[in-house]
């Protein structure tokens, strides 16, 4: 079973890598056929409507997210799948709805504001560009392969056991605890023109972030007990020098 397990984690992270950096296209509203701004099934929809799709989409994803990485789901769900596959199976179903999402998301085009000044686009759009490069470069400098499940089939394929979780603050996690997400906020709501579609997305992917911070935070807690509770009292959260 070893190497159906590798092939179905390298397929699933395969999806993730390509569903990320769909994203970021996504948001910026560039490239991509599907983006936030930009759909060509969907657009022109009633605003209300327009508005409960997309923010359902977000609650979507919220509670899968909220539900499957909590300890005592993950403990009942590896004795239906093979522990292996677990953390590739969380991100097969994230990504899915992910990629539902874009396939469904409603525009809604009335700008809710828009920068004019040339030199405040230029600012805006790099600060987009930081962000997104926080999201990668911060995922590179945990235990990426553990995060994206191929070290799990890797261990699976080879017949060797999994070596237990070690806690570690590299790089940005030294300045904030969370910067993938921080990233993700600087690359949601870095930019010039707000359309009530993009307002939609920042709003929701915030909301969805408060909720992930919180719960994982106290996975932290409850997995590496005083050394994470300490590293809380030294780092900030999300807002590198602010105790948040």
């Amino acid at each position: 079973m070893g190497i159906l397990y590798l092939v179905y984690g390298v397929l699933c992270w395969l999806m993730f890598v390509a569903t990320l950096m769909y994203a970021m296209f996504f948001v910026g509203d560039f490239v991509v056929p599907f983006s936030v701004n930009m759909n060509p099934y969907f657009g022109g929809a009633p605003i209300l409507q327009s508005v409960l799709i997309n923010f359902g989409f977000l609650a979507l994803f919220s509670l899968q997210h909220s539900i499957m990485a909590r300890p005592k789901f993950k403990s009942w769900w590896t004795k239906v799948i093979p522990d292996a596959i677990e953390r590739s199976t969380f991100i097969l179903f994230a990504n899915s709805i992910l990629i539902l999402m874009y396939y469904y998301w409603h525009p809604i085009p009335n700008v809710i504001w828009r920068v004019e000044a040339q030199w405040a686009q230029i600012l805006l759009w790099a600060i987009f560009g930081i962000g997104w490069a926080m999201v990668f470069a911060s995922a590179s400098m945990i235990d990426y392969f553990e995060l994206t499940g191929l070290k799990q089939v890797w261990y699976a394929f080879k017949g060797k056991e999994m070596p237990g979780y070690t806690f570690g603050t590299p790089y940005l996690y030294s300045v904030i605890r969370h910067p993938i997400y921080f990233g993700f906020l600087l690359g949601s709501w870095s930019i010039p023109t707000m359309t009530g579609g993009h307002l939609v997305w920042s709003i929701g992917a915030t909301i969805v972030i408060a909720i992930g911070v919180k719960l994982e935070e106290r996975n932290l807690v409850d997995y590496f007990g005083a050394k994470y509770v300490s590293y809380k009292k030294r780092v900030p959260m999300l807002i590198p020098f602010l105790k948040f």
